[in-house]
C-alpha cells in the first residue's frame, strides 16, 4: 500500500494550503528588528521567544529513551507519574530550548492552529510570526503543517 502523504495529488493539496495560509519569509527582517526591539523594551517578551524560541520539557529515562515534549516541569512530571511505572525516579525531566531557524508571517488561522500544536508564534503590530524550528525543506513537508492540514480535512 502506497502512503498517502507521497501521492503528488495529496502534496499539491498541501502545498495549496500552505500557500493560503504562509505569506511571506520574514528572518532577515526578524533578526535586524527583533534585536533592536528586545533592547528598547518594547514586544520584549516575543522578541526573546522568536529570536530563542521556547523552553520545553522533556522525560527522559536511561534505557526507554525520551517522552513527550511538555510546557511546564510539572506537565511532564504528571506524565510520568500517570505511566504508573515501578520506577518513575528513573525519569529525569530534561530542560530543552528550541532553536528558531526561520521567520514567516503566517495568517491568523494558522497561527492559531501553529500554536495549539505548541509552536512558536507571536504578534507584533498584529501580524503574526511563525518561529519555525525547521529549515532547509518545503514548509509543505513540516509535520506540523500536514497534521494541521490532516484536521482541516478528516
Amino acid at each position: 500500500m502506497i502512503d498517502h502523504k507521497i501521492s503528488a495529488g495529496y502534496q499539491l493539496k498541501v502545498l495549496a494550503f500552505v500557500d493560503q495560509n504562509v505569506y511571506y519569509c520574514v528572518s532577515s527582517l526578524c533578526s535586524a528588528i527583533l534585536g533592536h526591539v528586545s533592547e528598547e523594551g518594547q514586544y520584549q517578551e516575543e522578541a526573546t521567544n522568536l529570536l530563542c524560541g521556547q523552553t520545553t520539557f522533556v522525560p527522559y529515562h536511561p534505557k526507554l529513551g525520551e517522552g513527550l515534549e511538555f510546557g511546564t516541569e510539572e506537565e511532564a512530571q504528571e506524565w510520568v507519574d500517570s505511566l504508573c511505572v515501578a520506577h518513575p525516579e528513573d525519569y529525569e525531566i530534561e530542560e530543552r530550548q528550541s532553536e528558531i531557524f526561520e521567520h514567516w508571517i503566517v495568517s491568523s488561522y494558522f497561527g492559531e492552529k501553529l500554536r495549539e500544536k505548541g509552536e512558536v508564534v507571536e504578534s507584533i503590530h498584529d501580524v503574526l510570526i511563525w518561529g519555525r524550528t525547521t529549515t532547509g525543506q518545503s514548509i509543505m513537508l513540516d509535520g506540523v503543517v500536514q497534521s494541521i492540514y490532516e484536521e482541516l480535512h478528516a
